[in-house]
């Protein structure tokens, strides 16, 4: 052991950095052996069975200890194992002079999470920020201010069986190419990449991402995390590709199964997706990433408790996960938890306001309670923060045609017929409603006719269509139509009733009993389907039929008043003998 002296400015550094900042790290190190300081950066891998001695050897060898701080640099640091983790424990532990440099936005607030056990005290250290644009005059700082400081503390010097691995080192880091401004650039685009994706901002998270590829092609963790924006974009063919590039490239073994993990599901083996997720939550117990593939792979397997397990463990381990917030929600209203999703939902808004997607989906949540007006306010907000969501207009529409909104609903629909909605079929199929509604037949028609060549299996448009044809006074076509909309689908109660009705018009009284038969053993709590059928039993003079199917009906339906005014009518004539 070595006695530095009291109070001596020392010129010894250690750099420890998470491998994602290489470049970065490179830049501070490269800085920093030009202004005269003995700089140790973990630049070549050292052979494992001696790893652990010499890294923990260095840092007490040196004076200062210097950690670049990214947004993604603790993300597994909740893991008691996790190499950076147990350096800056060490640095702590020896009483080293902690430097934090703070790139790209980092925030110790948001890393709370993170900062467990002995770390807790990092966000206390006196913190140097790095502006991305300023990086030299920030550099200056650093040595002359940060550094160059007069310290009292024992150094511990070098095992001598530790020298040639150092040498090795300082030869691997003075060989190397200066660390270009494009891989720094491209480092600074992926931090910026992976906290947006973070908070759910997968449009300006993808902007990022394409950026850090495009100035570092071999950039493994970008194209994981590009793929994973790709997919919130639909556009799975390109995230594909993109987790194939990055297996091919150097990643550790948990970040190789949930990369593995993604390709399989979105590939379409689910199940072999579920054991590559098994086998990475297995490898690292306290990885927030691999619980949150795995819970996205038990919720598209419709295992929804098992899911939301997972997305707990995630959001244990990473509390300010916004999506995982946000697929929990989703989870959960799958279930039929509505007042759990809103508040999953409403957390995930919490830590991101500009989430579109969840302030989308609570405003589903809260259509499907009958908050018609919280939905709609929902409704308003993601279409402000995302004015291009074609399903976002579609569903306001729903929610204001509930509202008996008219003018409003065919204005959400026509805009998301304008963008080009998924599933164009459906807001044709919804305008066509609220213009029929509106009196406007012939529109109402014109939209159906557009739904049903856009799906021609659609069942709905055809029943629809039946009824504007109806109104028209056309029986046989409305008729054509029902019996299209049945053959579609043989349980639609609805209109088996309404060709009832049709039949019922015509005169063909035995062709409608047969219609509203078959729509109560489909749906034998449906009142209308009774009422209709006592019309049919008052033609054919059967009173007690008519009187018990109108009774029927009260049953389900206690307040329906035509129910009652026709039972009232039928017990009357009976009593009239008529």
């Amino acid at each position: 052991m070595q006695d530095s002296g009291p109070m001596q400015v020392q010129k010894t550094v250690f750099i420890s950095y998470r491998r994602t900042n290489v470049f970065t790290a490179r830049a501070v190190y490269q800085y920093l052996t030009t202004h005269g300081y003995d700089a140790f950066l973990d630049f070549e891998n050292i052979d494992a069975g001696s790893f652990e001695q010499v890294i923990l050897n260095q840092i007490a060898a040196r004076a200062h200890f210097i950690i670049v701080l990214t947004p993604s640099a603790l993300e597994r640091c909740s893991e008691p194992n996790d190499w950076l983790r147990r350096e800056i424990e060490h640095a702590i532990d020896l009483k080293r002079n902690i430097v934090p440099l703070l790139f790209e936005d980092f925030d110790f607030g948001s890393m709370s999470q993170h900062l467990t056990g002995k770390l807790a005290v990092l966000s206390q250290y006196n913190g140097l920020r790095i502006p991305a644009d300023y990086f030299d005059e920030a550099m200056h700082r650093l040595h002359s201010r940060y550094l160059n400081k007069p310290l009292e503390m024992i150094l511990h010097p070098t095992p001598s069986s530790d020298q040639p691995k150092i040498r090795q080192q300082v030869e691997a880091n003075a060989s190397a190419p200066s660390p270009s401004s494009e891989k720094t650039k491209a480092e600074e685009h992926f931090e910026h990449g992976f906290k947006k994706y973070e908070q759910g901002d997968f449009s300006g998270a993808l902007d990022e991402l394409i950026n850090a590829i495009d100035l570092h092609p071999e950039f493994a963790e970008a194209y994981y995390h590009r793929g994973r924006a790709y997919v919130m974009h639909s556009e799975i063919d390109k995230a594909i590709e993109d987790w194939e590039k990055a297996l091919t490239l150097l990643l550790d073994d948990a970040k190789a199964h949930i990369v593995r993990t993604c390709l399989l599901r979105f590939q379409g083996f689910k199940e072999d997706a579920l054991t590559e997720a098994d086998k990475g939550v297995s490898l690292n117990p306290q990885y927030y990433e691999a619980y949150y593939q795995r819970a996205n792979i038990r919720s598209d397997l419709e295992d929804y408790e098992g899911a939301i397990n997972d997305y707990n463990e995630a959001i244990r381990l990473n509390p300010q996960y916004a999506v995982a917030y946000y697929n929990r929600g989703n989870a959960r209203k799958a279930k039929g938890d509505l007042n759990g999703a809103i508040r999953d939902y409403k957390e995930a808004i919490h830590l991101n306001p500009q989430y579109a997607d969840a302030y989308y989906n609570r405003g589903n949540a809260r259509k499907a309670k009958g908050d018609v007006n919280g939905a709609i306010r929902d409704y308003n907000e993601a279409i402000h923060l995302n004015p291009q969501y074609s399903n976002t207009y579609y569903n306001r529409g729903l929610a204001r045609y509930a509202k008996g909104d008219l003018d409003g609903a065919i204005a959400d629909y026509t805009r998301s017929i304008e963008l080009k909605n998924p599933q164009l079929y459906l807001p044709y199929n919804n305008r066509g409603l609220a213009r029929s509604d509106k009196g406007d037949l012939d529109g109402a028609i014109a939209d159906y006719n557009e739904a049903i060549r856009l799906n021609p299996q659609y069942a709905f448009a055809y029943n629809n269509r039946g009824l504007a044809r109806r109104a028209k006074g056309d029986l046989d076509g409305a008729i054509a139509d029902y019996n299209e909309a049945i053959r579609l689908n043989p349980q639609y109660a609805l209109a088996y009733n309404n060709r009832g009705l049709a039949h019922y018009y015509k005169g063909d009284l035995d062709g409608a009993m047969q219609d509203y038969n078959e729509a109560i053993r489909l749906n034998p709590q449906y009142a209308v389907a009774y009422i209709n059928r006592g019309l049919v039993y008052d033609k054919l003079g059967d009173r007690d039929k008519e009187i018990s199917d109108y009774e029927a009906a009260l049953r389900i339906n206690p307040n329906h008043e035509i129910a009652k005014k026709n039972l009232a009518i039928a017990r009357r004539q009976k009593r009239e003998g008529k």
